[in-house]
């Protein structure tokens, strides 16, 4: 994967190039970093990236604030919230404020790379038996102890898993999100996102059972539900 980082902040573009080499490891075949929207849209064509990631500042250019239509997915990093719809309606993967954050950052990278993966089933062992579950039947994951139950769409049913969150995750399809460091959701079983009291945020699935969402994730999956609707 080639992946070209835009930033005016040479800090930053350090920090998220960093981040990238370490979430890509050996799926990063090259890496380049330009800091004005001149020198990125002229590199498109020559460096041919796979993903932009750029933050808010290189938007703007002598003509003000501008964001050109982009044939490749990208990802955007600002201050604020303050553009971020004008930029998911240009086509953007994401936009994430500052600071930037590693697990974040990877969420959304392997949410991109796994955007054209079909699963039907997923397969695990248990004591040297296979086990499978077909995927479109999980509606969530928690985990639990050394592993995870996999919640099925019947009523109460469970299967523990003996494997870690980031393992389920990693053979887990595109729409399986993490929302906490204890729960992994399916995007389609989602209702609602809302807030509770004590700044706490809370994913209400249409089967009624409401996950708890962490405060870090919260950005993350209200961009990805901003962009399913």
């Amino acid at each position: 994967m080639k992946v070209l980082v835009a930033s005016r902040d040479t800090e930053i573009a350090k920090q998220i190039k960093e981040f990238v080499s370490e979430i890509l490891n050996s799926q990063l075949k090259e890496i380049q970093v330009e800091k004005v929207l001149e020198k990125v849209l002229a590199n498109l064509s020559k460096f041919k990236p796979d993903l932009l990631l750029f933050t808010y500042d290189v938007l703007f250019t002598n003509d003000g604030f501008r964001l050109p239509k982009l044939n490749v997915p990208f990802i955007v990093f600002g201050e604020s919230f303050r553009k971020a719809d004008d930029i998911l309606k240009a086509g953007a993967f994401a936009f994430f404020t500052f600071p930037v954050d590693k697990e974040i950052l990877g969420l959304s990278i392997n949410r991109l790379l796994k955007k054209n993966m079909h699963v039907s089933n997923f397969v695990f062992q248990v004591k040297g038996e296979e086990v499978s579950i077909p995927v479109s039947k999980i509606q969530y994951v928690e985990a639990e102890d050394k592993g995870c139950y996999v919640y099925l769409k019947e009523a109460n049913k469970k299967v523990y898993v003996p494997h870690s969150m980031k393992k389920i995750l990693e053979e887990l399809p595109f729409d399986f999100l993490k929302v906490h460091k204890t729960f992994l959701v399916r995007e389609s079983a989602i209702a609602k996102l809302t807030s509770a009291s004590g700044s706490r945020y809370i994913l209400k699935l249409k089967n009624g059972k409401e996950i708890p969402v962490g405060r870090k994730y919260y950005q993350f999956l209200r961009i990805v539900l901003h962009n399913s609707n």
